[in-house]
């Protein structure tokens, strides 16, 4: 754990309680490597879409992205329709497929209202 004075520019604060800014003006932080989130997202975006839809995304087909930091849905694709799922205590689900294939599509998992992680499959080619 890191005590920093000014918050970094991008990432979330480590708690689910309040985010009122500490009275002493500096904050516990802890840095988290991007690269393994990443393949935990890619990972439940594989997972999902087999609990779904009983599909395996197949590499030589589809390519799965991951977006860790500052994932906000586009606005572009805001206005398609969204699935939402509460998976239990702290993971709600959105998603967008498409009609035709719905192994393409975009995944929003959302942990305890803090944390949005982004992962998208998308096809070769």
């Amino acid at each position: 754990m890191v005590h920093v004075t000014d918050l970094p520019e991008e990432g979330i604060l480590p708690n689910i309680g309040t985010l009122v800014p500490s009275n002493s003006g500096d904050y516990l932080t802890v840095s988290i490597d991007p690269v393994p989130v990443g393949k935990l997202i890619r990972k439940w975006v594989r997972g999902f879409t087999h609990y779904f839809y009983r599909r395996y995304i197949e590499t030589e087909t589809y390519l799965v992205q991951a977006k860790t930091v500052g994932s906000e849905i586009p606005d572009g694709i805001r206005h398609l329709h969204w699935d939402k799922f509460k998976m239990g205590p702290g993971l709600v689900i959105e998603r967008t497929v498409d009609v035709v294939d719905p192994v393409v599509g975009m995944y929003v998992f959302n942990l305890w209202g803090r944390i949005r992680l982004i992962g998208a499959t998308i096809p070769r080619g």
